[in-house]
């Protein structure tokens, strides 16, 4: 009788530490779907009050061109459907160039690289990722037989990252750098990214341009700025 009753101990155990373990997996898999890696380590380990400053970022910012006034039209179930399409098509895109997606805001997408501390994610990685992303809505506009383009800006510079936030925490960026691409984005012509003179410099030698002439950005001074066009030959 004793030995039945240790045995239904130890088996109620056993179950109870799988249970556990399985519960913390799945906190650690939601952790890592919210955070970068980075950040969620280091969360993980109890660090506190995550600040960063990184000052080699590349920032992609994108617009769905006139998705609000589509949406009115299409109804909100055909326009969830059309977003998690593209956003899950952008998701496996920054992936596969290492990297991370940001957040979206309606149907804008912000991704940013070289913050990670890996190797890959930096400009050369980011403008490629921008143009798969072109290639992504333009699919898409033939798939859903809508008039979809999308806006891209993309700027490279110093951004400060951390975590803010204790019920749902979340990583998030700020600085210069994000506010120029947004307005590169906002000025930016559809179907094209329209890039920074600083992403220019770092990527001339890799990318084709066109030159886009002096442009105003809200806030800020006239600045020369390019239409990427893709890979240089050879």
């Amino acid at each position: 009788m004793v030995e039945l009753v240790v045995e239904a101990t130890l088996r109620q155990q056993f179950l109870a530490r799988q249970s556990l373990d399985a519960e913390r997996a799945r906190s650690d898999e939601l952790l890592r779907a919210a955070l970068p890696a980075h950040a969620a380590d280091r969360l993980k380990r109890g660090e506190q009050n995550i600040a960063d400053a990184f000052i080699d970022a590349t920032v992609l910012f994108t617009d769905l061109v006139g998705f609000t006034d589509l949406s009115k039209r299409i109804g909100p179930k055909e326009t969830v459907r059309v977003l998690d399409h593209i956003f899950s098509r952008f998701d496996e895109i920054v992936a596969e160039h290492g990297l991370d997606r940001v957040k979206t805001m309606g149907d804008g997408y912000l991704a940013i690289g070289g913050t990670s501390g890996e190797p890959r994610g930096g400009a050369e990685d980011a403008a490629k990722a921008a143009l798969d992303m072109i290639a992504a809505v333009e699919d898409a506009r033939a798939q859903f037989g809508m008039p979809l383009a999308l806006r891209i800006g993309l700027h490279v510079g110093p951004v400060i990252g951390g975590v803010v936030g204790d019920r749902r925490p979340t990583y998030d960026y700020w600085g210069d750098t994000l506010n120029i691409a947004s307005r590169l984005e906002s000025t930016g012509v559809a179907g094209r990214v329209h890039c920074s003179e600083a992403a220019f410099w770092r990527l001339g030698k890799t990318y084709r341009f066109d030159a886009r002439g002096p442009i105003e950005l809200e806030g800020y001074a006239t600045v020369q700025s390019y239409l990427l066009t893709g890979l240089a030959e050879g």
